[in-house]
Formats: C-alpha cells, structure tokens, sequence
C-alpha cells in the first residue's frame, strides 16, 4: 500500500521534470536559431558559405520548417563545429575563446569539449588567474555542418604498388 502511496507522489514530480526537459529544448532552439540569425547578420558565415560554395557536396543542414542539424559527434561523418570555452567563476564570467573546427571521428560533445579546454589551459596556463580556477572552465559545442567522408585514397595506391611489385617478381622470375 505504501508503495502504490509512493508511486502516486511520485507522477507530479515525474510530469513536471518532464515538462521542464521539453521546455529546456525549447529554449535550446530558441537559442541556436537566435545566434544563427545574429552569425549571419553580423557576417561570420561568409567565410563557412564559401567553403560550402566550394566543397563538393551540400552539407546536411537545417531547412527551414525542416531538422535541425544533428547534434551528435558520434558516427563516421564529417562534422564542422563551432565550439565556445567559457570562464563561470562569479564576477568573472566570460567567453574566454571561440573558434571552428572539423570532427573526423567519433566522440560526444562533452568528451570534444574536455579535449579543446584541457588543450586551450596548456597553451594559455597564464591566464588561469586563481589556484583552482580549471573546475570554472566550461565548453559549448554546436554542429554547424555534416558531410559524408570521402573514400579512402591510400588502399587504391597500396593496391597499385603491391601489383608493381608482383610484376618485378614476375619479370625478374622469367630472367633467370
């Protein structure tokens, strides 16, 4: 009885974290289309739309009314990113650097951020102002872009070069 009791208190809180997940999403949306909107207004992307111009293929990007780019860093894609490191100790809080980078591996966004945080402190350990200050370091990464990988070159040439030296085997074979 106890248990059923339990249960029943349970489902308000259940259908409220549900709701503040969905609405949590909402806002992530929101935001993503918010700093879309400012990137293409003050003209950071005319240097990622020339290399979309340029490249062979059309990135799997977000239609409008359409998905949105997926997310996640796993798979066997190209991923183009646009990441944030990010200082939160209080009174101090700023975006520390920015930049873009291409994923050719699998991974998770908070094992990518770990990596480009941990690298960005060994080069720049001056700016780690207070003993400490690493638990304030905190990264956002977003998918901007996919594209497929294209075939690997390197089995084609190992290919070519086994069959020429099979060929001098043979040649060298019928000389003697």
């Amino acid at each position: 009885m106890i248990r059923v009791i339990a249960q029943v208190a349970k489902l308000p809180v259940s259908a409220f974290v549900a709701g503040c997940g969905f609405f949590t999403e909402t806002m992530r949306a929101w935001q993503q289309a918010f700093e879309c909107g400012l990137d293409a207004i003050t003209g950071s992307l005319t240097q990622l739309g020339a290399a979309v111009a340029e490249s062979p293929g059309p990135p799997s990007q977000a239609v409008p009314g359409g998905d949105p780019i997926n997310q996640d860093l796993g798979g066997d894609d190209l991923k183009l990113v646009k990441y944030r490191i990010l200082q939160t100790r209080r009174d101090h809080e700023s975006v520390i650097a920015t930049g873009e980078a291409i994923v050719n591996y699998a991974t998770t966004a908070a094992d990518y951020g770990g990596r480009i945080a941990c690298e960005w402190m060994e080069r720049h350990p001056e700016l780690l102002k207070y003993p400490g200050d690493e638990k304030y370091i905190r990264t956002f990464v977003r998918v901007i872009a996919r594209y497929p990988k294209q075939p690997k070159e390197y089995d084609k040439d190992q290919v070519e070069v086994l069959r020429e030296i099979r060929d001098e085997i043979r040649e060298t074979a019928t000389k003697v």
